[in-house]
């Protein structure tokens, strides 16, 4: 990121993080028509890059250009910076996609939170963490995770954020099979259609893992998403995909947010990569990442 004073840079550089989902539970149906939600949520080094600079007007542009509409979040957090300070916005936002996209990766939402912070430390808009939590917190229920980063715990519909000991650097492998017909919010939307009322549960196990990170204990026993009793039905290839990766040497296979991206911590490099190497000689779409502390 640029390190001239605020307003004088020439181009601001953000990293966008993808997210998994290390425990997601649907407690139930809320009268504004979301679902409340328990969840800890992990960011990983998988990434977007957001550029920004100076133009005569609000201008995007993107690596994926049917992307680089004004239904992308990019531009819905430019233009609610707008709106919220009452200034015209004269920056060129380039997007560089690194996250697959409907995946169950956040890269959305991360995007949008990028935005946020890229805009308003090039355009000196002083808007303090808090304001801008406001307005991440309108623009999706995940976006105010996005502006910490690390390891928290969602509440709410998501967007209640509260930061958990970190995981420093786990190594793990993310498989993200075939795209899904239903993209983006349709997805999202189309999952949480899916679920019954005997899926929903009280939250326990998503405490239960954060109880254990707070103590330093491992949060394998505490994995979970609800989302994996109805992928198998909603992902065409989906389940094909998890044999391959539970085949390539994978144990305690995880959906991620509403999938089909999935993933696996590994016990060390080496071993992590025969994994990923043996999917990709499947011709499969894999990464080898880790956890990040931050945003």
């Amino acid at each position: 990121m640029c390190t001239t004073p605020p307003g004088k840079c020439l181009t601001v550089e953000i990293k966008a993080w993808a997210k998994i989902n290390l425990t997601l539970e649907v407690l139930g149906r809320r009268t504004d028509g979301y679902h409340e939600v328990r969840t800890v949520l992990q960011t990983i080094s998988l990434c977007d890059l957001l550029s920004f600079e100076p133009s005569d007007s609000l201008e995007l542009e993107c690596s994926e250009p049917e992307l680089a509409g004004q239904d992308n979040l990019v531009w819905k957090a430019a233009e609610a910076l707008r709106v919220i300070t009452g200034r015209d916005l004269g920056v060129k936002i380039r997007l560089q996609k690194g996250i697959p996209a409907s995946m169950g990766l956040g890269g959305g939402s991360s995007d949008a939170a990028a935005s946020l912070t890229g805009i308003n430390a090039f355009l000196d808009l002083g808007l303090d963490a808090s304001e801008l939590q406001e307005v991440a917190a309108a623009l999706g229920s995940d976006v105010p995770f996005f502006l910490k980063g690390g390891t928290c715990l969602g509440s709410g519909r998501g967007e209640i954020i509260t930061q958990l000991p970190p995981m420093k650097g786990q190594e793990l492998i993310l498989l993200c099979p075939e795209a899904p017909t239903a993209t983006g919010a349709g997805k999202t939307a189309m999952m949480y259609s899916m679920l019954t009322t005997d899926l929903f549960s009280d939250g326990s196990r998503t405490a239960a893992l954060a109880g254990a990170l707070q103590a330093r204990e491992s949060p394998d026993p505490h994995q979970y998403n609800v989302f994996e009793s109805v992928a198998p039905r909603a992902f065409s290839g989906y389940s094909q995909a998890r044999h391959d990766f539970v085949e390539a040497g994978a144990t305690g296979v995880h959906l991620s947010g509403a999938g089909p991206a999935m993933y696996s911590f590994v016990p060390s490099k080496e071993e992590g990569q025969r994994t990923l190497n043996s999917l990709k000689n499947l011709g499969l779409r894999a990464y080898g990442i880790r956890t990040l502390s931050g945003a």
